[in-house]
C-alpha cells in the first residue's frame, strides 16, 4: 500500500500506508522543505501561513501524520502495546486546540490510520507510534517537555504564543530522539497569521532567518513559506468578499489576512482599539437625535456582576451593578431605571434558559418594553458572523472606528461619560474564527486571561446593539435635564 501525494507542484512521496493527499502548490512547497531527500536541506523549523485560510491547519495535520509514518518506516517500528511518543501537536490554549485543530484532524485524516484515546487526546498511529496533543497553557504538559525527547512538534496558530512558551519544545526536538538506534533530527512546524512578536523576529525580519520567498527554491535551517487565501483552491469563491466585508473597518487586518502583510498589524485580534475609544471621548458636537435604552448583562457566576446601564446613544446616564442575586431584584432595578428614563426600552441578555430569561419574563409581565439579546442566536449577516454576539461586538467596533452611533442617521458618537473600567474591558475581547466566520473570544477565556469577566463591556455592547431597535427622539425635543452632560457613571 502507498501514500500518494497528489499535486501539480511535484512528484509523489510514498510510504507503506494507503493515503491520498491532495495538496495545494504552496502546501507542496512546504512539504518539500520538511521532507527533502537531502537531509542537509531539510528545514528544522518552518513557519507556514501568513494569512487567513491559506490551508495552514490542514497542512499541520497532514505533516504530523506524514512525519510519524516516515519515522515508522525509517526506524522499522513494529506494533506494540506501548508505542513510543514521537511528536506533539498543540496550540497555546488546550481548549482552542480541541475546538479547532483537533476537529480539522478528525475531518481530514482517515480514521483507519489512527486511534484516538485519552484527554488530552493521544493519536496512536498504526499501533507503532504516538502523537501527543494539548495546550501550552497546561502546566503538566510543559513539565513533560522538560525531559521529553521528540522527533517533531507542531504548534497551530503560533502567533498566540511567546518565545518562552516554545523554549522547552525547541530543546526537546534538538537531535535528542532515538528510535530503534536511529538518531532523529528534530523538526518544528509553526502555523501563524501575521502578528507582532517572536515569530516575526525569528522567521521574517531576523538576521538568521532563511526566509523562503514565494517563488524561491532556497532551503536553509529556519524557513518561512507564505500561503495566502488566493493560494487555496478549496476556498469558497465568496470568501474574499466575506473577509473584506467583515474587516472593512480594519484595513490593517485586511492587509494581514488577505495579503500576509506582517508590517500592517498592531494587534490582529483586538476587536475594539483604545485609540477609537479615545477619539469618541474627545469628539465634540451634539447628536441629531437621541436613542435611549437600559442595557443589562446578567451575572452568570458567583463573582460576576449584573451590570445595568442607562444609555443615551453611546453616553451613559447611570450605572448600577449587583452581585449574583434573585431575578426579582434585578427586574425591580431595571424597572426603576426604565421609568426614571421615561419608559425607555430594556435590553437584556438571555439564552432562553438562564438568569436573564427569568428577568425578561418578569419585565414583560410588568408591561415594560423589553428587547432580548440572545448571544448565541443567528447573526443578521450569518455568512460573516458565527453568532449574534460576534455581530454585536463587530457592530460596536465599527461604531467606534467610524465615529457614528447610528450610520443610518449619521448620529455622532461621543462617550464623554466613559469610565476607566469600561474602557479597559472594551479592549479585552479578541477575534476568533470558526470555519470562515468570525466570532468573539468566549467570556470564560476572557475571564481566565484578564482575571475577571468583562461584565461592564458586555452590558455596553448590548446597549449599542439595541439602539437600532429604539425609536429616535430629536435632540431639540429631548428633555433639557438630559442634555446636560452627565457626570461619570461610576460616580452615580
Amino acid at each position: 500500500m502507498a501514500r500518494e501525494h497528489l499535486t501539480d507542484a511535484g512528484p509523489a512521496r510514498t510510504t507503506d500506508y494507503d493515503w491520498q493527499v491532495r495538496y495545494t502548490a504552496r502546501q507542496s512547497q512546504a512539504d518539500g522543505f520538511m521532507f527533502a531527500s537531502d537531509q542537509d536541506s531539510v528545514a528544522h523549523e518552518l513557519m507556514y501561513g501568513g494569512a487567513k485560510f491559506g490551508g495552514k491547519t490542514v497542512y499541520a495535520c497532514h505533516f504530523a501524520l506524514s512525519e510519524t509514518l516516515r519515522l515508522i518506516e525509517q526506524c522499522g517500528l513494529l506494533p506494540q502495546s506501548h508505542p513510543p511518543v514521537v511528536g506533539f501537536m498543540g496550540r497555546k490554549v488546550a481548549k482552542d486546540f480541541s475546538e479547532t485543530t483537533l476537529q480539522t484532524w478528525f475531518a481530514m485524516i482517515p480514521p483507519a490510520l489512527y486511534k484516538a484515546r485519552g484527554k488530552p487526546v493521544q493519536f496512536i498511529i498504526a499501533a507503532r507510534a504516538i502523537i501527543q496533543t494539548g495546550g501550552l497553557d497546561r502546566t503538566e504538559d510543559i513539565q513533560k517537555f522538560n525531559s521529553a525527547e521528540l522527533a517533531f512538534a507542531v504548534i497551530d496558530q503560533a502567533e498566540e504564543t511567546t518565545r518562552s512558551d516554545i523554549m522547552t519544545l525547541r530543546a526537546a526536538t534538538e537531535w535528542r530522539k532515538t528510535l530503534n538506534g536511529v538518531k532523529i533530527p528534530g523538526k518544528m512546524l509553526f502555523t501563524a497569521n501575521p502578528a507582532k512578536g517572536w515569530l516575526k523576529e525569528d522567521f521574517i525580519t531576523g538576521e538568521e532567518t532563511g526566509r523562503v520567498h514565494r517563488d524561491s527554491d532556497v532551503a536553509v535551517d529556519r524557513l518561512f513559506v507564505q500561503a495566502l487565501p488566493t493560494d487555496n483552491p478549496h476556498l469558497s469563491p465568496q470568501y474574499l468578499t466575506v473577509l473584506e466585508k467583515a474587516y472593512s473597518h480594519r484595513p490593517d487586518l485586511l492587509a494581514a489576512y488577505l495579503y500576509g502583510d506582517w508590517a500592517a498589524v498592531d494587534d490582529p485580534k483586538q476587536i475594539i482599539l483604545d485609540g477609537w475609544i479615545q477619539s469618541a471621548i474627545d469628539r465634540q458636537g451634539d447628536p441629531a437625535s437621541i436613542r435611549r435604552v437600559i442595557a443589562c448583562d446578567t451575572a452568570r457566576f458567583g463573582d460576576d456582576l449584573t451590570v445595568m446601564l442607562d444609555m443615551s446613544n453611546a453616553e451613559i446616564n447611570e450605572r448600577r451593578s449587583l452581585p449574583r442575586c434573585p431575578i426579582t431584584q434585578i427586574a425591580t432595578e431595571l424597572a426603576q431605571m426604565s421609568r426614571k428614563a421615561g419608559g425607555a426600552s430594556i435590553a437584556v441578555e438571555s439564552t432562553g434558559a438562564d438568569l436573564g430569561a427569568g428577568v425578561v419574563d418578569i419585565l414583560m409581565g410588568m408591561g415594560l418594553p423589553v428587547i432580548v439579546f440572545t448571544p448565541q442566536g443567528k447573526a443578521i449577516q450569518d455568512e460573516v458572523f458565527y453568532n449574534l454576539r460576534a455581530e454585536a461586538w463587530d457592530n460596536a467596533a465599527k461604531m467606534f472606528q467610524s465615529g457614528l452611533t447610528d450610520r443610518r442617521t449619521s448620529t455622532i458618537m461621543t462617550c464623554h461619560t466613559m469610565y476607566r473600567e469600561l474602557r479597559d474591558q472594551l479592549t479585552w475581547p479578541r477575534y476568533n474564527h470558526r470555519g470562515q466566520r468570525t466570532l468573539v473570544e468566549d467570556k470564560e477565556s476572557i475571564k481566565e486571561r484578564c482575571g475577571r469577566s468583562p461584565d461592564d463591556a458586555d452590558a455596553y455592547i448590548i446597549g449599542l446593539w439595541a439602539l437600532a431597535f429604539v425609536p429616535p427622539i430629536s435632540y431639540s425635543d429631548y428633555d433639557v435635564r438630559h442634555r446636560n452632560r452627565p457626570r461619570s457613571a461610576m460616580s452615580m
